[in-house]
């Protein structure tokens, strides 16, 4: 098993929300897509195309439910 003090399991929002189509999943809001990502027990998630790029929200929201940011998506 993993040891949580060691390695921390994060998740991409594309299961909420396609980010090449966002019109698929656009009915799932940013808050939405990171309350249900805490309550499936990840603890990081991937900054995906819906989500504010003003980093004191992405913080203010992701501290709230115990989750930080990974990584972000980039569109190429």
């Amino acid at each position: 098993m993993l040891d949580p003090k060691k390695v921390k399991i994060g998740i991409a929002p594309i299961a909420w929300t396609e980010d090449d189509m966002p019109e698929m999943g656009a009915e799932n809001s940013f808050l939405q897509t990171i309350s249900e990502i805490a309550l499936s027990g990840y603890v990081g998630t991937e900054i995906g195309c819906q989500y504010p790029r003003n980093p004191a929200v992405l913080n203010e929201e992701f501290g709230r439910r115990g989750i930080s940011a990974i990584t972000a998506w980039i569109s190429t």
